[in-house]
């Protein structure tokens, strides 16, 4: 703005300069005061016509507008990345509270998971042990002769124990014990062997470096994502053989998860809106809750690999994203 007043004095001076100079020595005329000052006095003044000096003062004023209106130029320039900067701090914003509310989502649903999981262990499952085991004991008192009840108590014990294996099923897929009693290989390893059981997949476990403690939310989440790849080979990739990798790497843990099946157009998966894959949406927002990084790589007919890697100290605390939220 500065350089933008400098130049308009210039203008402004050359246009008066202009008016009054070059205008008042005209061609001599009979009219008064062209008879005594016109060109020729600034001629005889000056030593060069008066149409180089009108000249020189149209050039002057053209540079000074030239240059004040790239002035203006410079400066809507500046509000435009002022607004981007502004539009850009915005969506920082944004993404820091969106990042949040999913953390504290993801962060109530493992609660819920976990509550749930112990009041089916402490209450549903106390309560079938005690059910099979009150009627073994009417078992016991019932005589020979009476064969029919015997049969009807057995069967009934049956359906105890079958009722009672998956809802402890059901417990270890809400919040498996392994994962908080022994760690992520462990649970890996278990949910590995839970996924053999009930599909046609062979599925290996690869531990690679020293084991290290993480994080909770790191732990949960990395098995989170493995357990819904692996549920995506089953339901989806028709393969015969799957392998799970955790690397645990200098500053990062890398987890790998691959398979033999038929693989897909993942480019073509990713853009198309009318169906999407909430399976890989939800690892890959799982992922970014970690500051982690989330790729796929597949060809049909060559299987899938999908890599996770996360920082040992990626989850970002509680302070720092609200931080982040309010611009700081």
């Amino acid at each position: 703005m500065a350089q933008f007043g400098q130049d308009s004095l210039i203008a402004s001076a050359a246009f008066a300069a202009y008016g009054v100079i070059g205008q008042l020595f005209t061609r001599p005329s009979p009219l008064p005061p062209s008879t005594t000052l016109n060109a020729d006095l600034f001629l005889e003044m000056f030593g060069f016509p008066v149409q180089l000096f009108r000249a020189a003062a149209a050039i002057l004023v053209m540079i000074s507008v030239i240059r004040f209106m790239r002035s203006f130029e410079v400066e809507r320039r500046q509000q435009l990345v002022q607004l981007q900067s502004a539009r850009l701090r915005e969506a920082e914003r944004r993404q820091a509270l969106r990042g949040e509310l999913l953390n504290r989502v993801v962060q109530a649903q493992e609660a819920e998971r976990q509550r749930i999981a112990r009041e089916l262990h402490d209450e549903t499952g106390q309560s079938l042990t005690a059910i099979g085991m009150g009627l073994r004991g009417v078992e016991s008192s019932l005589s020979p002769a009476e064969e029919k009840s015997v049969q009807n108590l057995r069967h009934l014990q049956e359906l105890t124990d079958r009722a009672l294996n998956e809802l402890q099923r059901l417990i270890a897929g809400l919040r498996p014990a392994h994962l908080d009693d022994l760690g992520l290989p462990a649970a890996l390893r278990w949910y590995a062997g839970e996924t053999q059981e009930r599909a046609p997949l062979e599925v290996g476990v690869e531990v690679i470096g020293s084991e290290r403690p993480l994080p909770p939310l790191l732990t949960i989440g990395l098995f989170r994502a493995a357990q819904e790849a692996l549920t995506n080979v089953v339901r989806h990739a028709s393969a015969r053989k799957a392998q799970v990798r955790l690397n645990y790497e200098v500053g990062q843990a890398r987890l790998e998860v691959q398979d033999d099946g038929i693989g897909f157009d993942a480019a073509a998966v990713a853009a198309n809106p009318d169906r999407p894959a909430w399976g890989l949406m939800g690892m890959q927002e799982r992922v970014s809750l970690m500051g982690g990084q989330f790729s796929i790589t597949s060809q049909r007919g060559q299987g899938t690999l999908i890599e996770i890697t996360v920082p040992y100290a990626g989850v970002a605390s509680e302070e720092h994203a609200r931080a982040i939220a309010a611009g700081g």
